[in-house]
């Protein structure tokens, strides 16, 4: 629908799910759909964020926002946005880097760089997929990872929240 109505769409999408998004410039607003399908169930995670500041340039996916970006990660849309006051910036990419390796490299990462890690219940119904979430001062960073299918393909979506002195 989104590429008839001309806009341009990015996707990664297999039989067990993935990631779809576009920028509508007319409203000024993202749109995205994450799909994730297990044990004969879909899952389906459709998100509009209005008034974003901007959009993903060629090869951003994140890193300029002190966010860490799991080596090879390729298919990428950023966008940058102010909620309520407070920057934000919304990145979703995929790599083959399995999804042990990615929750242990984003772990270290987000350690490394000074932030804390928050328990997130797990629930049986997403198995296999992981959710991180961190916190540093009034900033928080939501790291969500997505197995796709029976590979090592994983889609990462990071939201991360901050004060506009911060981002």
């Amino acid at each position: 629908v989104w590429e008839q109505e001309g806009l341009s769409v990015h996707h990664s999408v297999s039989p067990a799910g993935g990631v779809v998004g576009t920028f509508d410039p007319r409203t000024k607003a993202a749109r995205s759909v994450t799909i994730m399908s297990q044990r004969g169930r879909t899952w389906v995670f459709p998100a509009t964020i209005d008034r974003p500041q901007g959009a993903m340039q060629a090869g951003d996916l994140g890193e300029g926002d002190d966010l860490p970006v799991y080596p090879g990660s390729t298919k990428g849309l950023t966008l940058r946005t102010s909620d309520l006051g407070r920057g934000s910036v919304v990145a979703t990419y995929s790599n083959d880097g399995g999804l042990t390796k990615n929750t242990e490299f984003y772990r270290e990462q987000m350690g490394a760089r000074g932030w804390g890690e928050d328990h997130v219940p797990s629930f049986e119904e997403l198995e296999g997929h992981r959710t991180l979430v961190f916190e540093q001062g009034i900033s928080r960073c939501t790291i969500n990872l997505t197995p796709v299918g029976d590979d090592d393909q994983v889609i990462v979506s990071v939201i991360l929240e901050g004060s506009n002195d911060e981002r």
